[in-house]
């Protein structure tokens, strides 16, 4: 098959990221590839990102096949991946995130290694990284650790699998697995254990785009209160909850990944579950001490250490 023949569409997913939005919308019309289908998605936000993107479309998308929409009320990142993703045609689909910019020859390369690589369901690259400002940082993502095929068993607790604004999915990953169930995940850890499973995800390892870190987060974190702390310590769990309930089901849905595996997942799951009682579930933090008194001891004995040190001590 020639590659210029292969059905793609580019994804650019935003939320409140009026200062960057010009340069990804850029970014993504500007590939060399000839691609055959562009969408542009916010999801509700609150600032210009909306007005903002459709004028770069306007400036940049001349003559393209473009699709630019906003979600009615703000969905969420799961369920605004899971529309988009059914909105789209594409055999590939090139994920792009309205904060960092695509490279001319990203989706070329993308489909290039995809079709000598014997069509892989997900496939990652390198970046460079960028700060707010756009300039680059001297670093490059993922580490290297992740610049290699990871196993099941490698990836079955992980939360970092590949560097999710350098991906690209195809459509027999989508439609095998469906959308995603847990609103609470991350795409890209779900999509990126799915291809693991398949044993079908492949490294590029050439910087495709610009990622931006450091753009205020890091700071923010020095100034939280101990209310802050809780919060998102409760956020945190709630994530970890749905990253492992997410990968269960899909670990089903592929047919199983040995005994010992899942006996692994099946113990973390009861111990986020545990953790997330102790915030929310008094009654059945009870029920668990009953049943699972070990897991039970270090479930509630984590989170009370957590409470004393960054909490109740700050």
């Amino acid at each position: 098959m020639d590659k210029q023949s292969l059905a793609v569409s580019c994804v650019l997913i935003c939320y409140n990221q009026q200062q960057y939005i010009d340069e990804a919308v850029k970014g993504v019309l500007s590939q060399s590839y000839d691609v055959g289908e562009f969408i542009f998605s916010d999801d509700c936000s609150t600032d210009d990102t909306f007005a903002k993107l459709k004028l770069a479309v306007d400036k940049y998308g001349a003559g393209k096949n473009i699709v630019v929409r906003k979600n009615a009320s703000n969905m969420g990142l799961i369920a605004h991946v899971n529309a988009v993703m059914a909105a789209s045609t594409g055999e590939l689909v090139v994920i792009a995130a309205g904060d960092d910019i695509s490279f001319p020859n990203r989706v070329a390369k993308i489909v290039e290694t995809y079709l000598a690589a014997g069509r892989p369901m997900l496939l990652h690259s390198k970046a460079v990284a960028i700060d707010g400002h756009g300039v680059a940082t001297g670093n490059e993502f993922p580490d290297v650790s992740l610049r290699k095929k990871l196993t099941v068993e490698e990836s079955l607790l992980s939360q970092r699998i590949y560097l999710g604004a350098s991906g690209a999915w195809s459509r027999d990953l989508i439609n095998k697995y469906g959308p995603i169930s847990y609103r609470h995940t991350y795409e890209d850890l779900t999509m990126g254990f799915r291809a693991v499973l398949e044993g079908k995800i492949e490294y590029i390892d050439e910087c495709l785009l610009a990622y931006r870190v450091d753009v205020g987060l890091s700071a923010a974190k020095n100034l939280l209160t101990g209310a802050d702390r809780a919060a998102n310590r409760r956020a945190k769990i709630r994530r970890e909850k749905d990253i492992f309930l997410q990968r269960r089901d899909d670990i089903e849905r592929f047919g199983g990944v040995g005994v010992k595996a899942e006996r692994k997942l099946k113990q973390k799951i009861r111990l986020v579950q545990i953790r997330s009682h102790f915030y929310e579930n008094r009654l059945a933090l009870l029920r668990d001490m009953l049943i699972s008194p070990i897991s039970f001891l270090d479930g509630v004995g984590g989170e009370v250490k957590f409470l004393i040190k960054y909490v109740f001590l700050k």
